[in-house]
């Protein structure tokens, strides 16, 4: 058995600030805290908690909710979400809300009068009452992939403007007039960002015949097969298209398959997002992408940060997506423009 003897030999401590730190003293500094917690990561134990001293009193629960947790963007943020936390001893609460509001604000209250350490929200979308939930509640709160216009809290999400610039520039600089551009949930500020990023790379470019549609719906594999089976019901009348996520990107290109389409000789695709989905029927798609996982820990570390000093200025953490290049966006000839 490892006791705190062997702790502190391995950390290079005393058994004396061991026994601190086991006891949560505030006399351990955050530096010897960090070897004490890699000493007995290596020895195969549960790292100790480092909450700031404010927060000692707090239930170590933390609300982790999202709209749809089968996502495997929303899964992957998930995961970095509470692995980060159970790093740091704290219980993540995960829930999926379906995207019904009623039910985000009943669990958020839920979690303030069962005085939760934090709620950490990854799909939340602005409705008024929610907002007014949000405003209400003392529990510290960070938004991930998402911000409300109405609200000022903590954030952390991807750069969509960008994302969205980078998309059309690179769909425009290859050619591409005539794009279909199949978006998630009308509303969501995600979309909001990487449309006017989109659109604004397409002013900045002034493309002549320049032709563009929007399609607004729901984010799952059979939404993107239905928009796929009613533009070839059109005969196509686009050379590429721009999806929001993953699993309609999965969608459209297993209808595209049936219907015979070449990727990329009959249509060009590029996603936002990347998953081992987008490899699906051994397609391999470009992507604008930034790595889930590692945006859910950054929101633990925006929660603590919060914790911390709940008096400071809100964190909003932006983070920056970059463009991979595959084989699915083909370079048009100018005929074909």
């Amino acid at each position: 058995m490892v006791d705190q003897k062997v702790i502190a030999q391995t950390a290079g401590v005393s058994e004396a600030t061991v026994s601190r730190a086991f006891n949560q003293s505030a006399n351990i500094s955050p530096r010897t805290l960090g070897k004490i917690q890699e000493a007995m990561m290596s020895l195969g134990l549960q790292p100790l908690p480092s909450l700031p001293v404010c927060a000692k009193s707090k239930k170590r629960y933390v609300l982790v909710m999202a709209g749809d947790i089968a996502n495997f963007f929303f899964s992957q943020v998930i995961k970095g979400i509470c692995d980060q936390l159970t790093r740091e001893g704290l219980s993540p609460v995960v829930c999926n809300s379906n995207y019904d509001e009623h039910l985000e604000e009943q669990k958020i209250i839920q979690a303030e009068k069962n005085d939760y350490l934090g709620v950490i929200l990854v799909t939340a979308m602005e409705h008024p009452t929610l907002s007014e939930t949000l405003k209400d509640i003392d529990t510290p709160l960070v938004l991930v992939n998402r911000y409300i216009h109405s609200i000022e809290t903590n954030t952390v999400c991807i750069d969509n403007y960008m994302g969205g610039y980078l998309a059309a520039s690179h769909l425009l600089e290859n050619g591409h007039r005539r794009i279909a551009y199949i978006a998630s949930q009308k509303g969501s500020t995600p979309q909001e960002d990487r449309i006017r990023g989109f659109f604004a790379a397409v002013k900045e470019l002034q493309p002549s015949n320049f032709r563009c549609k929007v399609f607004y719906g729901t984010s799952d594999v059979e939404r993107g097969r239905q928009v796929a089976l009613n533009l070839v019901g059109q005969g196509m009348p686009y050379t590429a298209i721009f999806v929001a996520d993953c699993q309609i990107a999965v969608g459209v290109v297993n209808a595209l398959n049936d219907f015979g389409y070449r990727i990329p000789n009959d249509l060009s695709i590029l996603c936002f997002d990347d998953s081992p989905y987008i490899n699906e029927a051994g397609l391999c798609l470009s992507t604008v992408r930034y790595d889930p996982y590692s945006m859910g820990r950054t929101a633990v570390s925006t929660l603590l940060q919060n914790l911390e000093n709940r008096q400071g200025n809100k964190s909003h953490v932006v983070l920056v997506p970059r463009l991979v290049l595959r084989r699915s966006v083909k370079k048009l000839p100018v005929d074909d423009q």
